[in-house]
């Protein structure tokens, strides 16, 4: 098994372990070089999936609160909708309170 990619057959998955190919997924089957444990790297392909999984579910999860925390400018409006510049005081108070409490959600210090 080759870890050239110009040489290798379409339709493979094939993992690496700094640089150096554990397990291929082909249309022939898994595979594994010569030496290489069988569990030792399907368990290492699952942990680098898992990580990679949550990294990016982290990240859009994220990118939902901050889309919450920017509604919350367009459900304030605008100060002149408001009878008083107390009342504009305490919406702009009340927005600014719930962007901070949704971009501090899943962060040890919230």
């Amino acid at each position: 098994m080759g870890t050239d990619t110009n040489d290798l057959p379409q339709n493979n998955i094939i993992f690496m372990n700094h640089g150096t190919e554990v397990l291929r997924i082909s249309k022939a089957g898994i595979e594994v070089p010569h030496g290489v444990n069988v569990s030792e790297a399907a368990a290492g392909v699952i942990a680098a999936v898992d990580k990679y999984v949550v990294g990016m579910v982290q990240r859009e999860v994220q990118k939902e609160r901050e889309a919450c925390a920017e509604a919350c400018n367009g459900a304030v409006g605008s100060a002149s909708m408001y009878d008083s510049p107390d009342s504009a005081k305490f919406a702009y108070g009340i927005k600014n309170h719930c962007q901070e409490l949704i971009r501090a959600r899943g962060n040890d210090a919230a």
